[in-house]
């Protein structure tokens, strides 16, 4: 784990770059709520700070989380809300740029900015204001191959081609607040960017909860993420409901991720809803990679999937590592992990894509055994006589009484023993 849950601090809405053979990973570090927060909290998150920590061992071992942003005891600076991280390779400069709550209603400032030149172990300070940048949400954020840094969210992109020192924006929308077939307000709300090979920027935004379609709509830019057109949901890829991440390999394989489960048609009416396993009401299931080999235009032909953990997941993001093998490419994920929408943890995964596919025949299956309850222990408090059990009597020992009722919460369980290979990749040494 990156960021783990505590008695008062919960991490939510992680993002993660490598800088330059450094990960440096962010978080929301969410303190309880703003009504039992301080007074001066203006926002209804509750969260307080940004935290950072960093890895030098491809996410191995990370080290402690630290304060970049906001106080996790203070309030007096309002709220930080929604890091999203980009490094920019040119410079090896970091950027972070990350909502300001208290700012949010009649305020000049909304979202702020921090550099760092030194791999995530400090920060500029004090914070950056980008006038005229006014989203309330996750954010997406790339670096395009031609060095621009493109960030998206709330309907709207912003971006810079002078490595951070000023930005532009879409000067509103970059979608119709309504489209044929998609309805209306598919843009209120939380985004993902990718650069495809052709150059073209894909946009993946999350649906609402409102929507006729609970699918995700997407559309493309070829002017480097200025204006986009074609909007259409995308009828293959799962749409939980939150942002989820995209990202592009250097060998143009473009790769989506986040939890992943099934549709079933609701029995009231047309509309379709999640179907969801009884361990995971709000569909944050079992996160998944999806990829599709070098895509160029839309509907993205989605041919590889690929899971990376079992279990409650949710908010996301993904990052290509660099590799010493001309064969595989790396992705590091930051994801949450934890059932319905309080998770536990931000975790890591480090997965090897190979350049041809992303399947993998080492991939585990797992069985989700219910939640329940169940007796331990005996009944029998015959004594032993001389610390062994009379003839005809079952007896345990003493830690088995006395016989108690136990709830136990649903998990998962591989089908089959763990193989020499799937541990061999789990732990090579």
């Amino acid at each position: 784990d990156i960021f783990r849950h505590s008695h008062t601090i919960q991490p939510r809405i992680p993002s993660v770059v490598d800088a330059g053979g450094t990960l440096v990973a962010f978080a929301e570090a969410r303190r309880g709520s703003c009504k039992s927060g301080p007074p001066t909290c203006t926002c209804s998150r509750g969260s307080y700070a940004i935290v950072t920590a960093r890895s030098t061992s491809a996410g191995r071992t990370w080290s402690a989380p630290q304060v970049v942003a906001g106080s996790t005891t203070d309030g007096t600076m309002g709220c930080v809300n929604y890091p999203g991280a980009v490094h920019d390779a040119r410079t090896n400069t970091t950027v972070l740029q990350f909502v300001h709550s208290q700012h949010l209603y009649g305020g000049a400032c909304r979202v702020r900015q921090l550099t760092s030149t030194s791999q995530g172990r400090t920060f500029s300070h004090p914070y950056r204001c980008l006038d005229g940048v006014v989203p309330y949400a996750p954010t997406g954020a790339i670096q395009l191959r031609s060095g621009r840094l493109l960030f998206c969210g709330d309907g709207q992109t912003w971006w810079s081609d002078d490595h951070g020192a000023s930005y532009r924006n879409s000067s509103g929308r970059i979608g119709p607040d309504c489209a044929p077939g998609i309805g209306c307000g598919f843009l209120d709300g939380e985004c993902s960017i990718a650069e495809l090979a052709s150059g073209d920027v894909l946009v993946s935004f999350r649906h609402q909860p409102n929507a006729s379609v609970p699918r995700r709509v997407e559309a493309l830019s070829s002017d480097r993420g200025e204006t986009f057109s074609g909007w259409r949901y995308d009828m293959q890829l799962p749409s939980p409901g939150i942002q989820a991440a995209l990202a592009s390999t250097a060998s143009g394989r473009l790769v989506f991720g986040g939890p992943n489960f099934a549709y079933e048609q609701h029995p009231n009416n047309s509309k379709k809803v999640a179907k969801s396993p009884s361990a995971c009401p709000q569909g944050r299931c079992h996160y998944r990679l999806h990829s599709a080999p070098s895509p160029t235009s839309l509907p993205v032909q989605w041919s590889d999937s690929l899971s990376v953990y079992q279990g409650g997941a949710g908010y996301s993001w993904i990052t290509p590592v660099s590799s010493s093998s001309p064969d595989t490419e790396l992705l590091g994920i930051a994801f949450e992990r934890g059932y319905d929408q309080a998770p536990d943890n931000v975790s890591f995964a480090l997965v090897e894509v190979s350049r041809a596919s992303m399947k993998s025949d080492d991939e585990p299956e797992l069985v989700l055994v219910p939640a329940g309850k169940t007796v331990m222990g005996t009944s029998d408090t015959t004594p032993l006589k001389g610390g062994v059990a009379l003839p005809g009597r079952e007896f345990g020992d003493y830690d088995e009484h006395p016989q108690h009722s136990a709830t136990t919460a649903a998990f998962y369980i591989g089908r089959t023993e763990v193989t020499n290979a799937q541990y061999e990749k789990f732990d090579p040494a």
